[in-house]
């Protein structure tokens, strides 16, 4: 995943005068479940990867502003879908409701577009 900042789940609770933190489970570990890759976050040009710190059950709480992302897991190992292998973590996200009938989502797109880009 390429880094990113979480614009859309932000605007969830700015608009609200709310801080944005991402929550998130992971659910295997580097060197047991996959090899290389994972969860990183950006910062003055340093890229922290903090998966190697870390243990499956272990929950990370980071500044949604941030940029992160998860670099490619095991990326020349070939893709086995009939094993739990890899690496695999739970996120909760928080989002606005939209209603279906406006032009919701395009308002928010603008109005995210302003404020984080």
């Amino acid at each position: 995943m390429v880094p990113h900042r979480d614009v859309y789940s932000q605007l969830a609770t700015t608009s609200a005068d709310l801080g944005y933190y991402q929550l998130l489970m992971l659910m295997t570990e580097q060197g047991r479940d996959y090899d290389e890759g994972g969860g990183y976050v950006d910062h003055d040009g340093y890229r922290f990867r903090y998966e190697p710190f870390t243990h499956a059950g272990d929950v990370v709480v980071y500044d949604g502003r941030s940029i992160h992302g998860v670099a490619d897991i095991d990326p020349m190992s070939e893709l086995e879908l009939q094993r739990f292998t890899g690496r695999v973590a739970a996120l909760v996200s928080l989002f606005r409701y939209l209603a279906p009938d406006t032009n919701a989502y395009g308002a928010m797109s603008t109005d995210g577009a302003s404020r984080f880009t």
